[in-house]
């Protein structure tokens, strides 16, 4: 309809241009006017179109990125509290802007449409009254002057969106920087948790080992003590109260020939029990109980018997020629050996040599040794063959100090009656902490 009325309006306007031939039209608006007008005003209408459509567009994105900075400030929100309520409010208030926008393009699409309506009303009443409209087409081109300056204002407003889409952006990179900077912080924080916790529990350490170190210092101090006194004792006086009560009485017997007459051989060793393995014990030389030398056969007829109870197995050392037997029902005091590789300094100053009745005889008592024992100096004690000791005096063999010595079957123990070791020879010690390495044997053939 409007093609055809444009068609009829140009067909009037060619008769009529033709019948005022020859006449000077005083009319400044010509039909090339009109042309271009109808031209510029259906390119509004274009640019129009694409700044509705472009606005929209940016519209769009920016209620996307709305959409999304929302979801990111919740998530971000106990992190960054005050910076994201700031960004929550800014984003608040650009909402009613873009809704205020959003209101406005509405109110100007209905301009639009009443303006259009109104131009094409015009525009029919132009082609009709084409020479008297000249006051309205020169309206038209004012309200085109105006509907161009609404667009270039609508695209104002889209650059404005645009700037507001880019600082919303901005907002959000510093929203997630604030983040990253929070996790770090703690991190941080945890970090300096189980630093403190690490430093709490060494010094949890320390107080436990400072405590066991005052302990244990107490304790040594207690032993130093106890060990001052042990050593200010007298022989005699500590022979009688710690040693000799618990020496025990073994009865030996067995048949041995001597001069081509058999004769039976009784012997009662006077040994102190020693603790090994969890048992009492009681060491001697295999030759007080008639072995020979070096050899694990028993001797004819052997009875080892302790409180009227035979005694039918024991250990033997053949390298150092000792014989260990366990005293059964035996429940007197008794001590752990002192260990094999302890220093000489570890023993008290004065030490007992305690004689067991097998190698004391009529010479070594003219000679004035000591029946039952005899006080040895700690410092005529030294090391010899690894863990051995050795009993040295300088000087020839005379009367009093210099007449004793060690013999075979001596046990040293300190003034407690704590065993150190036994003589397999004369002034000769061995150092006995276990039965690790000695033989089982049975004494009864």
């Amino acid at each position: 309809m409007r093609m055809f009325l444009i068609g009829m309006t140009d067909i009037f306007l060619i008769l009529y241009l033709t019948s005022l031939a020859g006449v000077q039209s005083t009319s400044v608006l010509t039909v090339e006017d009109f042309y271009k007008l109808q031209s510029m005003h259906e390119t509004l209408q274009d640019d129009k179109k694409r700044a509705e459509s472009e606005l929209q567009k940016q519209l769009d994105i920016a209620r996307e990125e709305k959409v999304d900075l929302a979801a990111r400030l919740a998530r971000e929100q106990a992190i960054a509290g005050e910076r994201l309520a700031q960004i929550d409010q800014d984003l608040l208030l650009k909402n009613m802007t873009l809704k205020e926008s959003e209101e406005r393009l509405t109110q100007l699409d209905q301009k639009i449409r009443e303006k259009d309506a109104a131009w094409q009303q015009r525009e029919a009443s132009y082609k009709q009254e084409l020479e008297g409209q000249k006051g309205v087409l020169e309206a038209n081109r004012v309200l085109a002057e105006k509907f161009q300056s609404e667009a270039q204002k609508a695209q104002q407003l889209a650059e404005q969106r645009q700037k507001e889409a880019a600082e919303a952006a901005k907002a959000a990179e510093e929203a997630k920087a604030l983040e990253k900077h929070a996790i770090k912080l703690k991190e941080a924080a945890l970090k300096e948790k189980g630093e403190a916790e690490r430093k709490a529990h060494e010094a949890h350490e320390a107080r436990k080992k400072a405590e066991a170190e005052k302990d244990q210092a107490l304790q040594k101090a207690s032993k130093l003590t106890a060990a001052i006194n042990d050593m200010n004792q007298d022989s005699a006086a500590a022979f009688r109260s710690n040693v000799q009560p618990n020496i025990q009485q073994l009865n030996v017997s067995y048949e041995d020939e001597v001069s081509g007459t058999t004769k039976v051989l009784r012997r009662e060793l006077a040994l102190l029990p020693i603790l090994i393995n969890e048992q009492a014990f009681v060491l001697m030389p295999c030759a007080h109980i008639g072995f020979s030398r070096r050899y694990d056969t028993a001797p004819s007829k052997l009875e080892i018997t302790y409180n009227g109870k035979k005694i039918l197995h024991g250990f033997i050392n053949k390298k150092e020629d000792l014989i260990a037997v366990a005293l059964p029902g035996y429940a007197g005091k008794i001590y752990a050996t002192y260990q094999a590789d302890a220093k000489i300094d570890e023993f008290m100053p004065v030490l007992l040599a305690l004689r067991n009745n097998g190698d004391v005889n009529i010479t070594n008592l003219f000679r004035g040794l000591s029946a039952h024992y005899f006080a040895v100096n700690r410092d005529n004690i030294e090391p010899y063959e690894n863990v051995g000791l050795k009993h040295t005096l300088k000087g020839w063999r005379g009367t009093g100090q210099r007449a004793e010595r060690i013999i075979r079957g001596d046990q040293l123990v300190d003034l407690n009656g704590r065993f150190i070791g036994i003589a397999n020879d004369p002034d000769q010690i061995i150092r006995i902490d276990s039965l690790k390495g000695w033989e089982e044997i049975t004494f009864q053939r």
